[in-house]
C-alpha cells in the first residue's frame, strides 16, 4: 500500500538473476522464450520495489554494484549476512568420523543448490573417491531425496531434512570433514559457507560460491572453478592435516571478526537509524 512510512528493503538475493541462470542453462530451447518472459517480469517488479524503498540493503558488494547498474542513484547499503550462535557453538565439539565425509548442505527446492549438488555427486566426488577410496559424499537438506535421490549409492548418501530441523543441520556440520560447494549460479551470500567456517569445517567452493564473503583463496577458503580443480583442492585438505587446520582456524577468525551477528547488528542498526531520521 501507499505509505509515508520510510521503507527499508533488504534483498537477500537478486531473484531475477537466479531465474535468469536457470533460463540460460535450460536445455529444451523451444521453452526458452517463455522463460525469458518470466525473467523480464521478475526483473520489472523487483527493480520497481527497489525504487519505492527509502533505502535498499544488499548482502554483498557484488549485489550492490549489480543493483546500481540496473537502477543508477539507488540508495543501497551493504549489510552482510551472518552466522548464528548455533553453528558457532560447534567449534571444538566436532565428531571425527571413521571415514572422511565431504558434504553439501542446503535447501534443494532452491535451483542453485540442486545444480551444485548434482555437480558434486556426478563430476567431483568420483575424482576424489578414485584417490581416497574410503571417502563418503553426503548431501543433506530439504528436498534432497526428491531432487538428488538418483545419485544415492556408491558412497553417496542422501539425507532429507525437515524445514525446521536445525538440529539436523548442526549434525551435518559436526560430522562433516570438508564442505564442498560447487555453485555456478549467482545470488546473495552463502550461509552454508559461513556456517562451515564458524563450525570448524574447511570449505572448497567456486568464485561464484564465495561471492559476498571476504575470504582469501588458500587462507580461509579454497576457491576452484572446475570439477577437477575442486576435487584436487578437497583431496589436499583431506591429506594434509596441517593445511586443513590452518585453513579452518583462519576461517573461524574471519567469521568472528566480520560475520558474527553481534558485529552485523551494529551495522544494521545504523541503517535503520538513517532511514528513520530521513523522514
Amino acid at each position: 500500500p501507499e505509505t509515508k512510512i520510510p521503507i527499508l528493503l533488504v534483498d537477500q538475493t537478486i531473484e531475477f538473476q537466479v531465474y535468469q541462470h536457470f533460463a540460460d542453462t535450460f536445455k529444451f530451447w523451444p521453452i526458452k522464450p517463455l522463460l525469458a518472459i518470466d525473467v523480464f517480469k521478475i526483473k520489472y517488479w523487483e527493480t520497481g520495489f527497489w525504487k519505492k524503498a527509502a533505502k535498499v540493503v544488499a548482502v554483498s558488494e557484488a549485489d550492490k554494484q549489480k543493483m546500481l547498474a540496473l537502477v543508477p542513484n539507488l540508495n543501497v547499503e551493504v549489510v552482510p549476512n551472518g552466522v548464528g550462535e548455533d553453528l558457532m557453538s560447534i567449534w571444538g565439539k566436532k565428531i571425527k568420523p571413521e571415514k572422511p565425509v565431504i558434504f553439501f548442505q542446503g535447501n534443494f527446492l532452491w535451483l542453485q543448490n540442486t545444480e551444485a549438488a548434482r555437480i558434486l555427486a556426478r563430476d567431483i566426488f568420483p575424482k576424489i573417491k578414485k584417490v581416497i577410496p574410503q571417502v563418503i559424499c553426503r548431501i543433506v537438506g530439504q528436498g534432497a531425496k526428491e531432487k538428488i535421490g538418483e545419485f544415492a549409492g556408491g558412497g553417496v548418501e542422501i539425507q532429507d531434512l525437515e524445514t525446521a530441523d536445525t538440529q539436523g543441520v548442526k549434525e551435518a556440520y559436526r560430522q562433516g570433514t570438508v564442505l564442498v560447494v560447487p555453485l555456478a549460479g549467482p545470488g546473495g551470500t552463502r550461509l552454508k559457507i559461513l556456517g562451515a567456517m564458524a563450525a570448524g569445517v574447511p570449505v572448497v567452493t567456486t568464485q561464484t560460491g564465495i561471492e559476498g564473503i571476504e575470504a582469501e583463496d588458500g587462507k580461509e577458503v579454497l576457491i576452484r572453478n572446475e570439477p577437477e580443480a575442486i576435487a584436487e583442492g578437497t583431496i589436499k585438505l583431506l591429506k594434509e592435516q596441517e593445511f586443513y587446520e590452518r585453513v579452518t582456524k583462519a576461517a573461524r577468525i574471519l567469521v568472528e571478526e566480520k560475520y558474527a551477528w553481534s558485529k552485523i547488528s551494529e551495522i544494521l542498526d545504523q541503517v535503520y537509524q538513517e532511514v528513520g531520521h530521513a523522514r
